[in-house]
Parts: structure tokens; C-alpha cells; sequence
């Protein structure tokens, strides 16, 4: 299938005119607005950070990996 170089103006009335359908046989719902907010203590925040770089987590992964082999493929 070949693809036309379609104008900009014509894609957007293209889309508004799917969109005006969809909403008019209910295929177009609302979207969910996420308003819940959720926030790391700082603290917390400061220790996965130095966890993280200080390389304590990677030695801890390798370390539960060699105990239990089955764990260091998930």
C-alpha cells in the first residue's frame, strides 16, 4: 500500500470527524483522570539513591542470585 503525503489540515479534520462518530455511538469515552498523588519521603528517596549508587543493591542482587539460583533469572 502506498502512503500519500496527506496536509496536516486535512489529517486533523480526518481525525475530528472520527472522533465527533465515535463520541456520537459512545465508542469515545472519557479518559480516567488520575488525581491521587503519591510522595516518597525524602529520606526514603536519599537512601534507594545511595543504595543505588554506592553499589550496595547490585551486590545484593548478585548475592540473593547465588543463593538461589532460580531468583537471578526473574
Amino acid at each position: 500500500m502506498a502512503i500519500e503525503h496527506v496536509k496536516q489540515a486535512e489529517l486533523e479534520t480526518a481525525i475530528e470527524r472520527a472522533r465527533v462518530r465515535a463520541a456520537k455511538t459512545g465508542e469515545l469515552r472519557p479518559g480516567v483522570r488520575d488525581t491521587s498523588v503519591t510522595t516518597i519521603p525524602d529520606a526514603v528517596a536519599d537512601f534507594v539513591e545511595q543504595i543505588l549508587t554506592d553499589g550496595t543493591y547490585a551486590r545484593e542482587v548478585e548475592r540473593i542470585g547465588k543463593e538461589d539460583p532460580d531468583l537471578a533469572n526473574i
